[in-house]
């Protein structure tokens, strides 16, 4: 006697012809393409974002810089006047 399991496996090799398994293909092949599609506009986007973000710590870095600069005026002119 063969196992149950044995005996689904052979249905489901019958079931599988090579017409429904070449759809199977093609639904992969597909799939796989939406997947790098997406992967090339997710790229494109964190390359944006990073610009962003670069520009952004550029601009705080110089508004930091002009606030010392700023402070380092204000401490000099309390001294000068003592």
């Amino acid at each position: 006697m063969r196992p149950a399991n044995v005996d689904c496996m052979e249905a489901m090799r019958v079931s599988w012809t090579d017409e429904r398994l070449d759809d199977l293909n093609g639904k992969v092949a597909e799939t796989n393409r939406r997947i790098d599609d997406l992967s090339r506009e997710m790229h494109a986007e964190f390359r944006a974002v990073r610009a962003e973000m670069k520009s952004m710590t550029t601009a705080m870095i110089s508004g930091f810089a002009t606030l010392f600069a700023a402070n380092l005026g204000v401490v000099a002119v309390i001294l000068a006047q003592h």
